[in-house]
């Protein structure tokens, strides 16, 4: 059997938890990221309920894959309005995201600041 790159599947997995942190509803973010964990979730959603207009960019920079496990660097830019100071802020962040092959792709398991 061929094996396919899985990088093209762990950009479409991370790029699907972007646009789900931009949809700012808690229930896209766990689906997106179905290992997250409870108190990482509310503080997810504390951080969303804070920012207005926002637009999420990553971007893989390093992927290494072992078997059914892939761990990737990401870079990535939060852009939104502050609730708090109605002013336009950037946000740059450093992860390292966990991800576990299934029978429907790669799924994120945990993801860490760098």
């Amino acid at each position: 059997a061929a094996v396919t790159d899985p990088r093209e599947a762990v950009e479409a997995a991370i790029q699907s938890y972007a646009r789900a942190m931009e949809s700012r509803q808690i229930a896209e973010v766990r689906r997106a990221y179905p290992g997250i964990q409870p108190e990482q979730e509310s503080q997810v959603a504390q951080t969303l309920r804070s920012m207005e207009q926002l637009k999420v960019t990553m971007r893989v920079v390093a992927l290494n894959v072992a078997g059914s496990t892939a761990t990737a660097n990401v870079t990535g830019l939060y852009e939104f309005r502050s609730r708090d100071t109605r002013r336009d802020e950037r946000l740059p962040v450093e992860l390292i995201v966990t991800l576990e092959s299934s029978a429907g792709g790669w799924v994120i398991r945990q993801i860490r600041n760098r």
